[in-house]
């Protein structure tokens, strides 16, 4: 009993084939990134198909579900290998679609909601700008402190101090 591919996941995993091989029937010089990108999407598009997986994962782009990732393991150490393995994507190809869509890295993103996160501790918690610092993901103090500045204009505490 073999895997079936169901409903519109035949178009994405024909659409792979088809760009795999007309490219080398072209004799195009692909650079290896791409070729590999070609069949990792059409090893996943499969892997999707074969595992009914495809209403789940399609219904969302691979920005979308890569902000849910980083929105969920803000405070974890979270690498853009980690990313692109979740949303079945080279780490190239999703930096780069990452980029266009929100103007910003993963990485800068992932700043961009610890340091969100951070003002909502803020402003909400008793808690200090270290306790603060290492609940959202920071490896130390003075880190969080000069990113948070440069993202904000103020420092903690005084962001802390606010009347917003």
């Amino acid at each position: 009993s073999g895997a079936v591919i169901h409903n519109g996941a035949t178009d994405q995993v024909l659409e792979n084939m088809y760009k795999i091989i007309n490219n080398f029937k072209k004799h195009l010089h692909l650079h290896d990134v791409l070729i590999s990108e070609c069949i990792n999407s059409l090893l996943t598009s499969l892997y999707i198909a074969a595992h009914g997986l495809d209403n789940v994962l399609n219904d969302h782009d691979p920005v979308e579900r890569s902000i849910k990732y980083i929105k969920s393991n803000y405070q974890n150490a979270v690498s853009l290998n980690d990313i692109a393995v979740q949303v079945h994507l080279s780490p190239f190809y999703l930096s780069r679609i990452f980029k266009k869509q929100t103007n910003y890295s993963p990485h800068e993103y992932i700043i961009k909601v610890r340091i969100d996160k951070a003002k909502e501790l803020l402003k909400k918690t008793p808690l200090t700008v270290a306790e603060i610092s290492y609940a959202t993901g920071f490896n130390n103090s003075s880190n969080f402190i000069n990113k948070f500045r440069k993202l904000s204009g103020f420092t903690p505490k005084e962001f802390r101090s606010l009347k917003l």
